[in-house]
Parts: C-alpha cells; sequence; structure tokens
C-alpha cells in the first residue's frame, strides 16, 4: 500500500492520474468511494493551485482557498483571479472573500463531497483554460 501512495504522490497530472487510476482498476477491480475519493483529492489540490490557491480545505461543508500571502503580487491582477473574482459575484449567498490574518481567503457553503468541490473549481478555472 505504501508503495501505491508513494507513486499516486509524484503525480503530476489529470493524463497520470487516470492512468493510476486504470492501473489500479485492472490490479484490484471496481474502485471503491474511498479510492475515489482520494484520487479526487488530488484534483482539488492541482485545480487549487491552478486558480491561485496556497492551501485548499475541505471541512464541514464549506471548501476554503487561501490565496498568496504577498498582497503586491501580480496575481491579482490576472485572468485567474478575476474569474475567482466573478464566481463570487455570481454566487453571492454561497461564497465569501475577505481577509483573515493578512491573507485573502475564499468560503464556498454547502459543498457536500470532495466530488462537489472538484466540480465548483473546475467552474471557476475553465475560463481561464478556454
Amino acid at each position: 500500500r505504501y508503495n501505491l501512495y508513494t507513486e499516486l504522490s509524484k503525480l503530476e497530472n489529470e493524463a497520470e492520474l487516470q492512468a493510476f487510476e486504470q492501473q489500479l482498476h485492472d490490479r484490484f477491480g471496481p474502485i471503491p468511494p474511498q479510492v475515489s475519493d482520494l484520487l479526487n483529492t488530488m484534483r482539488l489540490q492541482w485545480l487549487g493551485k491552478a486558480i491561485g490557491f496556497e492551501k485548499i480545505s475541505l471541512k464541514k461543508g464549506v471548501l476554503r482557498g487561501y490565496f498568496i500571502a504577498s498582497q503586491q503580487s501580480k496575481y491579482f491582477e490576472s485572468d485567474a483571479f478575476k474569474q475567482v473574482l466573478m464566481f463570487v459575484q455570481a454566487n453571492p449567498r454561497r461564497t465569501n472573500l475577505k481577509e483573515v490574518k493578512n491573507t485573502l481567503r475564499i468560503s464556498i457553503d454547502g459543498v457536500g463531497s470532495i466530488n462537489e468541490a472538484v466540480e465548483l473549481l473546475e467552474e471557476i478555472e475553465e475560463p481561464v483554460r478556454a
């Protein structure tokens, strides 16, 4: 099992993750939900990084993304950050963007699963990829 975790930690993109998932399926059979959640956790981290989060967490139905601490960063003038702002404007009841301990943080309420968190971050990031 340790070797599988080590291999998983070395993956760098979606294609490698899908290949890893296929190897697991070929070797062990159908992927249990817990393993799917683990794989989606990798996707969540990658999406968060692509959007501009230094850290991301999902606890008690709240997804939090912590932005780069340097307020002078060019990131805050980027298209990626503009997409975040557009998402916040489009979802005012569910999202909150505020500064906590000199770090900008976004909170998204009502996120019931890792799958839903991945879908939300894909929604934020999608226009950046386009």
